[in-house]
């Protein structure tokens, strides 16, 4: 049966500042099914005016209460409020093709000096005369310029779907809707091995500095004007069902 979360769980959740500064990330719970999501950054202690370099995560996971087979998430929105930004000027490009038919060694010596990123992932494969078998692997971001307009990361991992298959998955980023957000990422999932299996779980860490034209430059910064940074962000999974909300991590101003 299709859920319902196009109508029911339009608001993820609204958090307070003070609920959030120990945590990485929620736990929903819908009728259907359990979502983790969420994510934090490093350090905590920011300037006021000035953005400063920081360390961004983020994770997401979901199971099914009934144990069936969970829809693939197809895409995750993050708008960040105007205090966080991202930054790709001066950054070495990688070109999907580099990286399209390759492993993780051959990813990175083909495109190190543009990697921005790394993670992991697990992807549940459905077998037609067994249970659902789990797949991890490891995640590798790189910094593919401006593609169609857009500031652009290719996410690369290999994938035993059964056989050895390379996924590239895109972050694209363009400016947020909306005077209070200053740029929106937008994570786009595409379809595993038909349709036949299904991200369930990922954590994602961006962290590159760089210098540029005699600056340092960092692809994800931030400052702390008001003691706290806030990100509206959004769940798209195959089906049409979706959940959109606001969260709220503290910071210090230094």
């Amino acid at each position: 049966m299709r859920s319902r979360l196009r109508h029911l769980a339009i608001a993820l959740a609204l958090l307070a500042a003070c609920t959030l500064a120990p945590a990485y990330a929620e736990v929903y719970e819908f009728p259907d099914r359990r979502v983790v999501a969420g994510g934090s950054f490093s350090p905590k202690r920011l300037p006021a005016k000035k953005a400063a370099p920081i360390a961004l995560k983020v994770q997401y996971s979901i199971r099914m209460n009934d144990g069936s087979f969970p829809p693939n998430l197809e895409r995750m929105v993050l708008d960040f409020d105007r205090d966080g930004r991202m930054d790709i000027r001066g950054l070495p490009r990688c070109r999907e093709q580099r990286i399209a038919d390759t492993g993780r060694a051959g990813a990175l010596r083909a495109c190190r000096r543009a990697l921005v990123g790394r993670g992991t992932a697990r992807v549940l494969v459905n077998t037609p005369t067994e249970q659902a078998v789990p797949v991890n692997s490891r995640i590798l971001a790189f910094n593919a310029g401006r593609v169609g307009g857009a500031r652009t990361v290719l996410l690369h991992t290999r994938l035993a779907l059964p056989e050895p298959t390379t996924v590239i998955g895109r972050v694209r980023i363009t400016r947020a809707p909306g005077r209070q957000y200053r740029d929106r990422a937008i994570l786009l999932i595409p379809e595993l091995a038909g349709g036949e299996a299904s991200l369930v779980k990922f954590k994602l860490q961006f962290k590159r500095k760089w210098r540029h034209r005699g600056k340092r430059r960092s692809f994800v910064s931030a400052r702390c004007s008001w003691g706290a940074l806030q990100v509206r962000g959004g769940l798209h999974w195959a089906g049409g069902d979706y959940a959109r909300g606001l969260i709220i991590r503290s910071c210090r101003q230094r």
